[in-house]
């Protein structure tokens, strides 16, 4: 059987995963706050969620689909976020999130959280 060499060379990875030293300082704080802005927009959406349904009732009952509110969650977050992504990276930053990579992942957990928000 042969030996498998479990010494990588970080630098020799072909990847987006860890931040370069030649990325300005500049830019790393401006993602920082970027995630930042996106985590506190998601607690925002789930926390506002429940409460603008209870709003919404009238007489005790809703004057809609129930899951027209989770419909149109999804879809406001998909344009907002492509408006985060323009506003940081113009159309390449848009490009980037509908990258088949980036879709398989993102999609698969917006269909989760969806499919808890239906049931």
């Amino acid at each position: 059987m042969g030996k498998v060499d479990l010494d990588v060379d970080l630098n020799a990875v072909d990847c987006d995963c860890f931040p370069s030293p030649t990325v300005p300082l500049a830019a790393l704080r401006k993602a920082a706050a970027l995630k930042g802005a996106l985590f506190l927009f998601f607690i925002a959406t789930r926390a506002l969620h429940p409460m603008l349904i209870d709003m919404s009732k009238v007489n005790g009952k809703m004057l809609y689909a129930k899951n027209a509110p989770v419909v149109m969650n999804k879809l406001l977050t998909v344009l907002l976020m492509n408006v985060v992504a323009f506003l940081g990276g113009g159309t390449q930053g848009v490009r980037q999130c509908w990258q088949p990579r980036c879709m398989a992942v993102f999609g698969l957990i917006g269909t989760i959280y969806a499919l808890g928000d239906f049931l």
